[in-house]
């Protein structure tokens, strides 16, 4: 049996403060540097569990690259998924 992260790559993102035109959201998330994606790519995840920490904290999560909506490549990890505060 697979596991359901199975695809999925492990990583530490980080909330940081930046409002894009278009957008609402003011917190968003990215990879950290070093890590196995880029910095500036963006990653999909639940915005109440990014609103519920203060900007600047790294957590360690599933993410799968996607470009679904047919532009940028993004990564996305499912907010029911277990993550893990590291900083």
């Amino acid at each position: 049996m697979a596991m359901p992260w199975e695809h999925y790559h492990q990583i530490i993102v980080e909330t940081y403060s930046a409002r894009k035109a278009g957008s609402k959201f003011e917190v968003r998330l990215r990879p950290i540097e070093g890590q196995m994606f880029p910095q500036d790519m963006q990653v999909q995840w639940s915005r109440k569990l990014r609103d519920a920490h203060r900007v600047g904290t790294r957590f360690r999560l599933w993410v799968k690259e996607s470009d679904r909506k047919g532009g940028k490549t993004f990564l996305q990890s499912p907010w029911q998924w277990p993550y893990e505060v590291v900083e």
